[in-house]
């Protein structure tokens, strides 16, 4: 299993226990990129490979995620790439009413993955694995379920914004057409049906999707509740990874790859 399988999978697990904006018209000789134009996204699949294709000319970059719903469960996931020095560190923790059920971080450096898990009742879990890093980027570069957020959301043209003195394109949406592209987003398992749905995406001038945050109200297994997902892409170029401080003893405590060892806190 691979490196963002297994994360999916333990956020998957987790949750199953349960004013910088300054508007301005567009010029009419404003260059959009591939795959917009001024009224909305005009073509779902060209927008998302444009974004793949852009941020791929950077070395490196932060990814951000905060997932949070009504069940009183949230989730929080930053991945650091430096790409250059083939190194990414990962650290998501996922609460339940404000209790801190998990924490995972993940270090890859070439094609060495180092894991340190904390959990309340296991104590600190450390494993090594082997991927190589060139198959990890492409994991965080597939375009499949970007293309379907972009899809299945009307998403029309709403001006633009201004973020650190950068001028970002501004697009909202509030109906959605399939919400299941949404689950990855909501980490929750089906939608059945939706009664709320808005989102917004940032979009910067190379086509990079900057901020796509979404509120949503449905019904999953019968039950309804409300939904808010946030993703950032930051620091795009100047992203540094280092090294922590904890791999001399994951190294020490895993034995081979996919071996699991624990360490029970006292």
């Amino acid at each position: 299993m691979n490196t963002r399988s297994r994360l999916v999978l333990a956020v998957v697990l987790v949750v199953g226990l349960t004013g910088c904006s300054g508007l301005s018209p567009f010029g009419s000789g404003t260059a959009y990129p591939d795959g917009y134009n001024e009224s909305g996204i005009t073509d779902p699949e060209t927008a998302a490979n444009q974004h793949s294709k852009a941020l791929s000319e950077y070395d490196s970059y932060t990814y951000k995620m905060n997932v949070s719903s009504s069940k009183d469960v949230e989730m929080n996931f930053t991945i650091r790439i430096d790409e250059a020095n083939k190194q990414s560190i990962a650290d998501i923790t996922a609460n339940r009413k404000e209790q801190e059920v998990i924490r995972m971080e993940m270090y890859q450096e070439n094609n060495t993955t180092y894991e340190k898990t904390q959990m309340p009742l296991l104590g600190t879990i450390y494993n090594t694995s082997e991927e190589s890093f060139s198959s990890f980027q492409e994991n965080q570069t597939n375009t499949t379920d970007m293309n379907g957020w972009f899809a299945n959301a009307s998403f029309e043209g709403a001006g633009t914004v201004t973020r650190n003195g950068e001028t970002l394109y501004r697009y909202n949406a509030t109906d959605v057409d399939n919400p299941e592209t949404y689950t990855d987003l909501t980490q929750s398992a089906t939608i059945d049906s939706v009664e709320t749905f808005n989102a917004t995406i940032l979009v910067d001038k190379e086509g990079i999707l900057r901020s796509l945050t979404f509120d949503i109200t449905a019904t999953s297994f019968g039950k309804t509740q409300k939904m808010s997902s946030e993703i950032r892409i930051t620091d795009i170029g100047s992203t540094a990874v280092n090294k922590p401080d904890w791999i001399e003893t994951a190294k020490s405590q895993s034995g081979s790859n996919d071996t699991t060892f624990f360490e029970i806190a006292a």
